[in-house]
């Protein structure tokens, strides 16, 4: 059994090689430490997943730096040379479910209904009477699931946060911080941001972690290749392999963090990024807004033609309409979305050059995208899970903190957390 330096306090194993455990990961390696990373996949990254099989940059997983103002991957992004591109949501073209272009007046007024919808709830709602965000909106409009536009903007919400409308919370789905500024993509590439944490580092890919045994002053972890010894270590696994039990911890995790991934929910999100050799759709617009008359298709549109010039189109959807792409076939998939796309641009647009698609729900290394605030979870249990577990065991993860949950800064700012209590 390979044993780090254990004895001194000065050795660790990193558990996943995502954001959050390559940045403990550097921390400690830059502190002195003996690190090792253990990686279950065949390549880092985590939820990080940048596809480049097209001839275009491409992101499968994480696709945006949410808000770039004291944002700290933006200084990562450009050590990276990852080129960080602004995009604005304001740039939009919403269409109706006959597929008609909309007048920018009414996405508008609808967008301000529904701000005032949640304003609603938010005044009257207390923490003591939580209940799911939708239960919340038809209390405030009985046919709010009559308007596709408007549920085309609660897709939104579920796809800002990660959770289905059914079951947010109404009082916390919100209570979380946020960066300043736009919102950026990586033209280079989200995956640059990840190569550049993990230069010098040992990582070990391929390893799937089955137990990890903490009790006893050191820390051993077994996978399904051998077993590792150090004095610490920090694990980074999504909150969906937490919920799913894939890992046995012994002793078990205390009933405060067994409590809390028990109670905060995971999302599930769908992308599918169509590369055209003719483009014949509006190539200003950062996005499209398609109010769908079944609720949850493909409700959110991204067009990277306007912001790197690729000829590409980036379909975005969530919650149970996520789950229903994840189960579709590569061939019923592409004509779904087809058939959404020549509703919106007419049937002159050709089939697609090229085609990637994510199905996170069915990946056994991440189950879903990212941690939501669940009806009965509280902040507390977010931050309860970014305690130490042990002596020898500490969690990071974006689901470790309330504050910048469901983010890719918040995954790094939690490994940096983690890292900093050892160092403590």
């Amino acid at each position: 059994m390979p044993v780090l330096a254990a004895g001194r306090q000065k050795s660790v194993l990193v558990i996943g090689a995502g954001m959050s455990g390559l940045a403990a990961a550097r921390t400690l390696k830059d502190a002195g430490w003996d690190v090792l990373v253990l990686e279950a996949r065949n390549r880092i990254g985590g939820r990080i997943d940048t596809d480049r099989s097209l001839g275009e940059v491409l992101e499968r997983g994480a696709n945006w730096i949410h808000g770039v103002n004291g944002n700290p991957l933006m200084k990562l992004a450009r050590q990276a040379g990852a080129d960080p591109v602004e995009t604005d949501y304001d740039e939009l073209l919403a269409f109706g479910p006959d597929g008609a272009l909309l007048p920018d007046a009414v996405p508008e007024k609808a967008e301000a209904r529904y701000e005032t919808l949640l304003d609603r709830i938010d005044a009257r709602l207390d923490k003591d009477e939580d209940r799911p965000l939708l239960t919340a909106l038809l209390s405030e409009m009985p046919r709010f699931l009559d308007d596709p536009l408007l549920c085309a903007l609660g897709a939104d919400t579920e796809a800002d946060t990660g959770g289905r409308l059914e079951d947010l919370s109404a009082y916390y789905f919100d209570e979380d911080d946020a960066f300043d500024g736009p919102d950026a993509i990586l033209e280079g590439g989200y995956d640059r941001i990840c190569g550049l944490l993990a230069r010098d580092l040992t990582i070990r890919l391929n390893e799937t972690v089955r137990t990890i045994q903490h009790g006893s002053g050191h820390a051993v972890v077994e996978t399904d290749a051998g077993k590792y010894q150090a004095d610490h270590v920090i694990c980074t696994v999504p909150l969906g392999v937490l919920k799913a039990g894939a890992i046995r911890f012994d002793p078990p995790l205390p009933a405060r963090q067994a409590k809390a991934i028990d109670r905060i929910g995971f999302g599930h999100m769908a992308k599918l990024a169509l590369t055209f050799d003719t483009p014949v759709w509006p190539g200003d617009p950062h996005f499209f807004l398609n109010a769908d008359a079944t609720r949850g298709r493909w409700p959110s549109i991204f067009n990277l033609r306007a912001v790197t010039g690729q000829d590409s189109l980036m379909l975005i959807c969530s919650g149970d309409a996520a789950l229903k792409a994840d189960g579709m076939s590569d061939a019923v998939i592409i004509a779904d979305a087809m058939a959404t796309l020549r509703r919106l641009f007419g049937s002159a647009l050709p089939a697609p050059a090229g085609v990637m698609r994510s199905a996170w729900s069915k990946d056994a290394f991440a189950r879903g995208v990212y941690s939501f605030a669940a009806v009965g979870s509280t902040p507390s249990d977010f931050d309860a899970l970014a305690q130490p577990s042990g002596p020898a065991l500490r969690l990071a993860g974006e689901h470790t903190t309330a504050r910048y949950r469901g983010t890719v800064h918040g995954a790094y700012l939690s490994g940096l957390q983690a890292a900093d209590g050892l160092l403590k």
